[in-house]
């Protein structure tokens, strides 16, 4: 889509507008969300998408709550057993956030019950993600 962007950024204002007129909904929808922050903002709205479609992961249908609620909630509580995959779509909730948002607008803070947990377990995660996928933060 840059090579589109530029290419219309360029062009005079009759040009433009005979070109958008060719586009699909979908490549207007991608130019709209490069030009409004960057292509990751378009999965701003769906965290589920984001993981799916944009990481190119699958989850399951506990994941897909957990990402709803961190959609819908203020608050996301998830009470789960030892190693049930919590710090990995804790991760990918994460990167979500900071890709989706201008980045001077955005701040996630990362806790859990010691520091060793952040350090060893939900930052390894996080790094891999964001290395794997070029995302932003």
């Amino acid at each position: 889509m840059t090579k589109i962007r530029d290419a219309l950024a360029s062009a005079s204002p009759e040009r433009r507008r005979l070109a958008l007129a060719t586009l699909t909904d979908a490549e207007l929808a991608s130019l709209a969300a490069e030009l409004d922050g960057g292509s990751w903002a378009a999965y701003a709205d769906d965290p589920v998408r984001f993981v799916t479609d944009g990481l190119g992961e699958d989850v399951w249908s506990m994941q897909v709550e957990i990402l709803n609620s961190l959609r819908d909630n203020r608050r996301t509580a998830v009470p789960a057993c030892h190693a049930p995959g919590k710090s990995h779509i804790a991760a990918r909730a994460i990167a979500w956030w900071v890709a989706t948002r201008p980045s001077d607008e955005v701040r996630v803070v990362t806790t859990a019950t010691t520091f060793r947990q952040v350090r060893g377990i939900l930052w390894p995660h996080i790094r891999r993600i964001v290395n794997t996928h070029d995302l932003p933060g």
